[in-house]
């Protein structure tokens, strides 16, 4: 089974082209799961950035299902201006484009307007006593064999649950493992964030398919001092949800208490 650092360094350095081997065990249904692929295309334009210019936003376009297998990654820088660098990065299988992703870089600017990111809120129950969606296989997505999620509020994915949230902490699991002894970086930290399900699932009472259309997402504050061991503070409330699309915006927390970014997903509902 492939580890996360494995996988990633596929990627080790400025191209135009990518040929990635996409591995198995990270499915999610019929589709590899899409956070690895934001990742995988996010590390990619990462490489023609220059590193001054922190990552400010990354939208992305889940076309079709991305197969374990060969994808080529295409990278293509639109503009490198003053202060801000426009990248878009496609993941290619048979010819066919499964997904797309559009990034800002922008270096710090001079600026009279400050105003501080709300910290986290208290959690109700320690990470020591939240429960974790366990690996079942053949009943829980294969990439749950990677990514621990552990439940402070709401339901588990078809549990009928009543709650317009979920509030949980994440970690990779046997993080020495996946992330050898790189930094926690924001390749790690996409990856992450798309483990949760989207939380129509928790109102369904028995399993039923959902998939991201689009994730958007926002960084707020540098992430130097993560680690591998960190857990992350995640909430995510739904916006919307009717005639089988639904729209949900969530937060992520460092350890601490700070916010490092704001994640926005439309999901279709077949259920």
């Amino acid at each position: 089974m492939q580890r996360f650092h494995e996988i990633i360094k596929q990627i080790a350095s400025q191209q135009q082209e990518y040929d990635i081997q996409v591995p198995e065990h990270w499915g999610q249904g019929r589709a590899t799961f899409g956070g690895l692929i934001g990742g995988i295309l996010y590390r990619a334009m990462r490489f023609h950035v220059d590193q001054d210019r922190r990552i400010r936003s990354l939208n992305i376009s889940f076309v079709g299902p991305v197969s374990p297998g060969p994808m080529q990654v295409i990278v293509n820088v639109l503009r490198n201006g003053g202060s801000v660098t426009h990248v878009e990065a496609r993941a290619v299988q048979n010819d066919q484009v499964q997904c797309m992703a559009l990034a800002s870089f922008g270096s710090d600017r001079e600026s009279s307007i400050e105003v501080p990111a709300k910290r986290a809120p208290e959690a109700r129950i320690p990470v020591e006593e939240a429960k974790e969606l366990p690996y079942i296989k053949g009943v829980t997505p294969e990439f749950v064999q990677q990514i621990r999620m552990r439940w402070i509020d709401g339901g588990f994915p078809f549990s009928g649950s009543q709650s317009n949230i979920i509030d949980g902490y994440m970690q990779f699991r046997d993080q020495a493992e996946q992330l050898d002894d790189q930094a926690f970086d924001e390749t790690a930290l996409i990856t992450l964030i798309d483990g949760w399900p989207p939380i129509q699932l928790s109102k369904m009472k028995k399993p039923s398919p959902a998939s991201s259309l689009t994730w958007a997402l926002e960084f707020i504050q540098p992430i130097e001092n993560l680690t591998k061991d960190s857990w992350l503070r995640y909430q995510v409330d739904i916006d919307h949800s009717h005639n089988g699309y639904g729209q949900n915006h969530a937060q992520i927390w460092s350890e601490s208490g700070e916010l490092l970014a704001i994640s926005r997903q439309t999901v279709t509902v077949f259920g």
